[in-house]
C-alpha cells in the first residue's frame, strides 16, 4: 500500500493507521506516522539504542510511537518505561508520550494510575516505574521478560545507569532478544548516558535530531529562539542554552564543585623534586556499591610550600580484608604520617583498626562546603599539584558539578548522579595537610674567596657606607657586621 499524501486530515490519518494495523501492514503505521529521524531510530535493528535531542525535537512522541508500535506488532508482549523518579514517570507518561499517540490511533485501551500498567487490546502491557530507589528497580524488572525497555531523561539521572541497564534489565531482556533505549537532552552531568552518546561506549546505535527536523513545531520554537537572541545575544554562548536549542553536552563550570585548572595544578613529572624530606597523608573513602578510594598526598617539611597529589586509586565492590590488604601496602610504600579515613562507616572502620591494627584516623567532616571553598583557593592559586598517576581525580573534579535543584534553594550540595569518591579521599587528606606551615630554609654562605662572596661583600660594603653619610658623627664608630672580614 502506497504511503498516503502529507495533505490528510487528521481523522483520516488515524483511520487509516487503524486500518493498516488490522492489515498486519505494521511496519507502514510507523512510516505513516514518525519523522524521518524518529523512523530511523524505531527501525534501527540494534539491540542498544540512544537518542539524544534538544528540547521541543519530538522526542517524547516518538517514544509513544515506539511503544505503541512494539505493543500492536507483538501481541501479549512487555514494555517498559522507566524515568528517574516514579513521581517524574507518573507526570509525563499518560500526558506527553502514550495520550497523543493512542488518540491519534483511537486505541481503547486500560490504563492503572496506582499500578502504574497500561494494558492493551491485544494483551500487550506497558510497565511504568522510576529509579529513584535502586530496590524499587530491581523488583520491577525480576521476572518479567521486555520486548522494549526505554529510559527517559538519562541525562539527569542520579543512580547507576549503567547498572540499572547492563545488570538488572539487560537479564530480563535476553529470552525475546528485546531492545533498550535511552533518551534524553545534554546536561550537566557526564554520567553513562554522556558516555554512550559522546560514543565511548561500545555497542550502542546513537540517534540525533533536532527541533529543525521537527516540522509541527520548528517555526515556533525558531521564533522564540528568535526573540530570546534579540533580548540578549550572549545567551546563544550560555551552557544551558547550547543543552536545551543545541542537543550540545556542555558543563556549566559556574556549577563546577572543584576550580581544578590544569595550567596552574598539573604536575608534570611522575615523581617528587628531589633533596626534599617528605611527609606522606592517605585519604581513605569507604564504599562497596560505590568504589572505595585513596589519595596520596605529600608535602615537604621545608622550601616548598605546595601541597603534591601523587596517586588516586579506586575500586568497586571491595570487601574489608580487600580494603585493609591494599591499604597497608600503601602504608609499607609510603609510610605515612597519616591515614584519614570516612567515620561515617564506624562498623568497617573498627574492624580495620582491630582486627587488621591499621592506624587509621577519622577525617574531619564537619563544614564540608567551607572545607571545599579553601582546597579551591589552594587550587585557583596553584598551591595544588597534581601528577599523572593521580589523573583520575582530575576527571572527577571536571564532571563533578553542584545539585541545580539545590542551587536553586541557595544550599550546596554535590549531584549524586556524578562520582566524588576520590574527591572526597582528597578533601579528607588535604585536611590533614601541614603545607602551609613549611618554613623557607635560609639560604646558604657563597663559598670564601669566590666571585659570588666577593660580589657580595662589596655590596654590603657599600650599603654600610651610604648609612654612615646618613648619621651623626658620634654614632659612625659601630661595630663590623657579622661576615665583615676587615
Amino acid at each position: 500500500m502506497p504511503l498516503p499524501p502529507r495533505k490528510l486530515s487528521e481523522q483520516q490519518l488515524a483511520r487509516l493507521a487503524i486500518q493498516l494495523v488490522q492489515q498486519g501492514q505494521q511496519q507502514t503505521l510507523v512510516d505513516t506516522l514518525a519523522l524521518p529521524k524518529q523512523r530511523a531510530f524505531i527501525e534501527d535493528p540494534c539491540r542498544l539504542k540512544a537518542a539524544l535531542c534538544p528540547r521541543r525535537s519530538g522526542k517524547s512522541y516518538a517514544i509513544g510511537l515506539y511503544l505503541v508500535r512494539e505493543a500492536l506488532t507483538n501481541p501479549g508482549c512487555n514494555l517498559l518505561f522507566v524515568a528517574k523518579t516514579r513521581k517524574h514517570a507518573k507526570d509525563v507518561i499518560w500526558k506527553d508520550i502514550l495520550r497523543p499517540v493512542l488518540q491519534r490511533l483511537s486505541i481503547m485501551g486500560t490504563w492503572n494510575k496506582s499500578e502504574l500498567t497500561y494494558t492493551f487490546p491485544n494483551g500487550s502491557v506497558l510497565f511504568v516505574t522510576g529509579a529513584d530507589t535502586s530496590d524499587d528497580v530491581s523488583e520491577k524488572f525480576r521476572g518479567i521478560k521486555y520486548r522494549l525497555a526505554i529510559f527517559d531523561e538519562c541525562a539527569s539521572w542520579r543512580l547507576d545507569l549503567q547498572d540499572i541497564i547492563y545488570n538488572k534489565v539487560g537479564p530480563a531482556m535476553a529470552d525475546v532478544l528485546g531492545t533498550i533505549c535511552m533518551i534524553g537532552t545534554p546536561g550537566n552531568t557526564k554520567n553513562f548516558f554522556h558516555t554512550v552518546t559522546t560514543g565511548s561506549e561500545p555497542g550502542w546505535s546513537v540517534h540525533q535530531w533536532s527541533w529543525k527536523d521537527n516540522v509541527h513545531t520548528a517555526e515556533n520554537v525558531q521564533r522564540h529562539i528568535d526573540d530570546l537572541l534579540r533580548a540578549n545575544p550572549l545567551v546563544a554562548e550560555t551552557p544551558r542554552f547550547r543543552q536545551e536549542y543545541y542537543g550540545e553536552w556542555t558543563i556549566d563550570e559556574s556549577k563546577l564543585v572543584y576550580r581544578y585548572d590544569a595550567s596552574k595544578n598539573s604536575y608534570p613529572e611522575d615523581r617528587l623534586p628531589e633533596g626534599r624530606r617528605w611527609n606522606y597523608v592517605i585519604g581513605l573513602d569507604l564504599g562497596f556499591t560505590d568504589d572505595t578510594a585513596w589519595v596520596i598526598a605529600a608535602y615537604a617539611d621545608n622550601d616548598d610550600r605546595n601541597l603534591y597529589i601523587i596517586d588516586a586509586i579506586k575500586h568497586p565492590k571491595l570487601i574489608i580484608s580487600d580494603v585493609a590488604r591494599r591499604t597497608q601496602q600503601l602504608i609499607d610504600h609510603y609510610d605515612p604520617i597519616s591515614v584519614v579515613v570516612d567515620p561515617k562507616a564506624k562498623q568497617s572502620v573498627e574492624e580495620m583498626r582491630q582486627r587488621f591494627g591499621l592506624p587509621l584516623e577519622d577525617a574531619q567532616q564537619r563544614d564540608k562546603v567551607n572545607a571545599i571553598a579553601m582546597l579551591n583557593s589552594d587550587l585557583i592559586t596553584g598551591v595544588i599539584k597534581v601528577l599523572p598517576a593521580a589523573a583520575d581525580l582530575v576527571s572527577e573534579w571536571e564532571d563533578l558539578v553542584w545539585d541545580e535543584r539545590d542551587l536553586a534553594k541557595g544550599r550546596y550540595v554535590e549531584n549524586t548522579a556524578c562520582s566524588n569518591h576520590l574527591s572526597d579521599a582528597c578533601l579528607y587528606a588535604w585536611r590533614k595537610c601541614r603545607n602551609y606551615a613549611t618554613a623557607a630554609s635560609a639560604p646558604k654562605p657563597p663559598p670564601p674567596n669566590s666571585d659570588e662572596w666577593a660580589q657580595q661583600f662589596w655590596e654590603r660594603d657599600t650599603l654600610r657606607l651610604q648609612r654612615k653619610q646618613n648619621q651623626p658623627w658620634w654614632e659612625r664608630d659601630v661595630e663590623p657586621e657579622d661576615g665583615d672580614p676587615w
